[in-house]
C-alpha cells in the first residue's frame, strides 16, 4: 500500500482500497465499504482535501498524479541522489534534505 499526501486541492478516487484514520472513514463512510483493520473498499468516488493523508492500493491516472506526492520505497534510497533537482511537488510539511 502506498502512502499518499494530498498536495492540490483535493484529489478524487473512484477504485481502490484506501487505508484511512477513523475521523477520514467516517466523513466518507456511505461511499465507501468497511474492510477492517483500517481498510475500505471505495463504493462511490470519494475526494480528499490538500494536506490529508491516506494509504492507497490502486490505479493513479494522470489527474490525479498532479494533486498528489506520493511515498514508496524508493523515496528514501534516492533522496540524498535528487537533493537538487525540483521535480514534482514536495512532501507537505516536510524539508526536503
Amino acid at each position: 500500500m502506498r502512502r499518499i499526501y494530498v498536495s492540490g486541492a483535493t484529489a478524487e478516487f473512484h477504485a481502490g482500497v484506501l487505508e484511512l484514520t477513523p475521523a477520514q472513514a467516517s466523513a466518507r463512510i456511505t461511499s465507501l465499504d468497511d474492510l477492517g483493520d483500517g481498510l475500505y473498499q471505495i463504493k462511490h468516488p470519494v475526494q480528499f482535501k490538500r494536506g490529508e493523508e491516506l494509504g492507497f492500493d490502486g490505479e493513479i491516472n494522470k489527474a490525479q498524479f498532479l494533486a498528489l506526492w506520493i511515498e514508496d520505497d524508493s523515496d528514501q534510497s534516492e533522496e540524498s541522489d535528487q537533493s537538487d533537482q525540483s521535480e514534482g511537488p514536495d512532501k507537505p510539511g516536510k524539508a526536503k534534505k
